[in-house]
């Protein structure tokens, strides 16, 4: 007779592999038999063992992985911000770096400016006291008379007088030296467009800055007269060019113009230059009624 051990869920004897699986089964259901062969039991057991062990194991390893997974997305959050946050300050960078030479190509054309006054106010002092002096080395009582090539040469300076130079010399090329000086310099909207340039890199006026206004304001008034003058309405009335500069206005400045604008009824680049310079003339009163002595910069000896 087979002494296989049997268990209670079977009805027969089994091989020896499937014997061992059903008594697994049975000892983890509480279902095990009173099994004769002790080595059949701690077989049995230690399979068992083995099976929870294992699931154990894939249980730690399920929740490492996890874990990896959860750490993997962390981390790739982290790069994500960190590398946003670079973009964003290469972005700040850049707008500070081009603002930053807005200002100084602004500064630079203020400083050529400004040279090109002090120059042709130099050269204007030595032409008078050049004919003070030829005035008096020919002892006339009336005062030196210059030629009439000195007189041309007195009206054209630098680069024009340059140009034609060699012209002259006769009278009879005056017509062709006004037709080359117009076709080369004689278009208006070249220095418009450069007062335009000036005023739109300008620093925008701030009104605890009153030297900041005042030269604003100075800018407008000079792009408004040089408009007038070439006859060139149709920008006297460009509601874009007012608009740009309007927007460089501050607060207060800008309350004031909407002001102006409705008591006068005025939308024009002239109305907006005569509010400026009202914003210029109570900065100015303020500062002598507040100040005995006005600053340097507002000194004419010192220009």
């Amino acid at each position: 007779m087979d002494s296989t051990p049997k268990c209670q869920l079977s009805n027969r004897p089994e091989k020896e592999q499937a014997t061992m699986e059903k008594n697994a089964a049975c000892v983890r259901n509480g279902s095990m038999l009173n099994v004769q062969n002790c080595s059949w039991r701690s077989k049995i057991q230690h399979r068992v063992d083995v099976e929870e062990q294992v699931k154990l194991v894939e249980e730690e390893k399920r929740l490492r992985e996890r874990e990896i997974k959860e750490k993997r997305e962390l981390k790739r959050r982290e790069n994500a911000e960190l590398a946003r946050q670079l973009e964003e300050k290469r972005k700040l960078a850049e707008k500070e770096s081009l603002l930053r030479e807005r200002e100084l190509k602004a500064e630079a054309e203020m400083n050529a400016l400004e040279n090109s006054v002090r120059r042709e106010s130099f050269e204007k002092k030595r032409e008078l006291l050049l004919q003070q002096s030829r005035a008096s080395n020919l002892g006339s009582q009336e005062g030196y008379i210059p030629s009439k090539k000195h007189r041309k040469q007195r009206c054209l300076k630098g680069n024009a007088l340059e140009l034609v130079k060699d012209q002259l010399t006769l009278k009879e090329n005056v017509p062709d030296i006004l037709e080359t000086l117009k076709m080369i310099y004689g278009k208006p909207s070249l220095f418009i467009r450069l007062l335009l340039n000036k005023i739109r890199y300008m620093s925008p006026p701030r009104p605890d800055r009153l030297r900041t206004v005042i030269e604003f304001g100075l800018s407008v008034q000079a792009l408004t007269n040089h408009m007038k003058a070439a006859k060139l309405n149709a920008h006297l009335n460009n509601p874009t060019l007012l608009k740009d500069l309007a927007e460089k206005l501050p607060g207060d400045m800008k309350l004031n113009w909407a002001a102006y604008q409705e008591e006068k009824a005025i939308e024009e680049l002239e109305g907006f230059r005569n509010s400026v310079q009202y914003a210029n003339v109570k900065g100015i009163v303020f500062t002598n009624a507040s100040s005995s002595k006005p600053p340097m910069w507002m000194n004419v000896g010192n220009l």
